[in-house]
């Protein structure tokens, strides 16, 4: 979150999602951290990603 200034249309509110593994085969799961937006931008920075 040291990089929220770089977001556009921030809310304010951060969130956090854990995606677990799928299967047996599937040896990690995955953390997301970042922040609720009201819209999305059309350039994100390097290292960003936009989950709808």
């Amino acid at each position: 979150m040291r990089r929220v200034d770089e977001m556009n249309h921030r809310s304010g509110i951060e969130i956090a999602l854990f995606e677990r593994k799928r299967d047996a085969n599937h040896l990690e799961g995955f953390f997301y951290v970042g922040m609720i937006v009201h819209e999305p931008s059309a350039v994100i920075s390097d290292g960003m990603e936009y989950i709808e």
